[in-house]
């Protein structure tokens, strides 16, 4: 689970980043605070969360004609996902984790 000032994370990405860049990086989708991450490779990884939100709209071409899509903001500080402080050593077999994190 991934749990945002202690509600779940409507919707965001999660990725594993191995700490000594020797195996791949993997990741999936978050969806209603839940997540799976296929073949994340055993070790030490630094781990990137990012939860965005809707933040305005804008045309998707210069014309008076053109729709508007949203625009999005990360919810979360960097030391979530640009600078992580996030680090999972990745055992064999099943791994679970519930991140608690804030958007402060």
């Amino acid at each position: 689970m991934v749990m945002v000032d202690g509600q779940p994370a409507e919707q965001g990405s999660i990725s594993f980043i191995p700490d000594d860049g020797k195996s791949h990086t993997a990741g999936g989708k978050i969806e209603n605070g839940k997540y799976t991450a296929p073949d994340v490779a055993v070790g030490t990884m630094k781990v990137e969360i990012r939860v965005p939100k809707v933040t305005g709209k804008k045309q998707l071409y210069d014309d008076k004609k053109a729709e508007f899509v949203p625009t999005y903001g990360e919810t979360l500080p960097k030391k979530y996902n640009m600078e992580t402080e996030l680090r999972f050593d990745v055992k064999p077999g099943k791994n679970e984790k519930t991140w608690e994190l804030s958007t402060k």
